[in-house]
């Protein structure tokens, strides 16, 4: 023991929970606005990989359905409205991922606009 009393410093978080709680109740408000806005549309883009997914799962089904019936040819006779409703359910598919990509790439830009924009914010406001 060195016999000085320690000081305990707060963590910057605390620190910048103080400050938080010090801001004006609108510049508060508005700050935790655009959080919450950042968080909502990072999730939008969690839940929209999470559907592409699902959908490139269902794609590869109907590819493997296909190809079990190009195997089973001989066996199995299949009606052209058969292949032709299995060509177009695969090519729905092909066109729904494809969709659900570029909405999710538009979608993720903004998300990270809006975490910038909170970020940027965050450190105007002093509140790291």
């Amino acid at each position: 023991m060195t016999g000085a009393t320690e000081t305990l410093q707060p963590q910057p978080l605390d620190r910048a929970r103080t400050h938080r709680s010090t801001l004006p109740p609108a510049a508060r408000r508005k700050l935790e606005r655009l959080e919450r806005s950042a968080l909502a549309a990072r999730a939008v883009v969690v839940d929209l990989a999470s559907r592409i997914d699902t959908e490139r799962e269902r794609l590869r089904g109907l590819e493997r359905e296909r190809v079990g019936w190009n195997s089973d040819r001989s066996v199995l006779r299949l009606s052209t409205a058969d292949i032709e409703r299995q060509q177009r359910a695969e090519a729905e598919a092909a066109a729904e991922v494809q969709r659900l990509e570029h909405e999710r790439a538009v979608l993720e830009q903004r998300a990270q606009t809006l975490g910038a924009v909170a970020e940027t914010a965050r450190r105007h406001l002093g509140v790291e």
